[in-house]
């Protein structure tokens, strides 16, 4: 998965050549909001770029069906699948 980062936004972009599919990670004081998580087989992308940049997912705006950070619920907000 492609890494892109601009200030407090990075760009997560999987089959950047073929058919690009992108998803948002947002740097905020307490922790990464995740913006359109993208397909079911890029949770483990997300969750090491999440890992790179030393701060839990704390927010999901856009969820797709399948995508799980743990155990625990992440706060939801915005529209789409939840799975």
């Amino acid at each position: 998965m492609r890494f892109i980062r601009e200030k407090t936004v990075v760009q997560l972009t999987y089959l950047p050549t073929i058919f690009p599919v992108n998803c948002y990670l947002v740097e905020e004081e307490d922790g990464l909001t995740l913006v359109d998580a993208a397909l079911p087989n890029n949770v483990k992308a997300i969750l090491q770029a999440a890992e790179r940049m030393e701060k839990p997912i704390t927010r999901i705006v856009h969820r797709r069906r399948g995508f799980r950070t743990n155990e625990t619920a992440v706060p939801f907000s915005g529209h789409g699948h939840l799975g």
